[in-house]
């Protein structure tokens, strides 16, 4: 018996050890990713934080994912961005930062689609985030973005026209009245989360539907 006890003692002991090496460990690696971040090392930070998710895997820190999320981003490794803002977002660290981190990185991999319905939700949840203004500019810039395609493709139109005679002008207006129709939703979108005299959308929309209107 006194065996027994003598080896569930040492094994208690070792047990800590080990625990205590971890937590040491942890604590070392993230005094030198931030050294790393300090030289703008990120790579190294980003593998430094990396090899600490491991270590405290069962009791995750969200300023972990946040910082190794910071690192991937400025390295422009956005889907490892996406990955890790998700998490420190789950964590509760920064959340409406590292929401928007998310949309921001999928802007950037050009899933502009899936970043619009993602930021909606977003601003939703965030609806009185400090950062709101941020997450409208980028759907915003969005919306600008697809609006102005057949916006231009229309005024290229007006611009090079030399209608002959009344039924080509019948024709350029029709041509370009489905362009400014193809453009009008997206301004509208635009409209929905810019200020009300944003001039980016208020030209255009007053040519857009007066043109519409004829």
């Amino acid at each position: 018996m006194k065996y027994l006890v003598t080896a569930a003692l040492a094994v208690t002991v070792l047990f800590s050890t080990v625990n205590a090496q971890e937590e040491k460990s942890a604590i070392t690696l993230k005094n030198e990713a931030v050294d790393a971040l300090k030289v703008k090392d990120y790579k190294k930070a980003l593998a430094t934080y990396e090899q600490v998710m491991e270590i405290t895997k069962d009791a995750p820190e969200g300023v972990v994912y946040y910082n190794a999320a910071t690192c991937a981003r400025t390295l422009e490794n956005y889907d490892k961005a996406i990955e890790y803002y998700k998490q420190s977002e789950s964590l509760s660290y920064r959340p409406d930062q590292s929401a928007f981190y998310v949309g921001y990185a999928l802007n950037k991999l050009d899933k502009d689609a899936e970043m619009e319905v993602y930021m909606t939700s977003i601003m939703e949840k965030y609806a009185a985030s400090t950062i709101l203004d941020k997450m409208k500019a980028l759907v915003i810039t969005y919306y600008l973005k697809e609006g102005s395609k057949p916006y231009n493709e229309a005024a290229d139109m007006l611009k090079a026209a030399k209608p002959a005679d009344q039924k080509e002008l019948d024709e350029l207006n029709a041509k370009v009245k489905v362009k400014f129709a193809e453009a009008k939703p997206w301004f509208e979108k635009a409209a929905k989360y810019a200020a009300a005299d944003d001039e980016r959308i208020v030209k255009p929309m007053a040519e857009i539907n007066s043109r519409l209107a004829e």
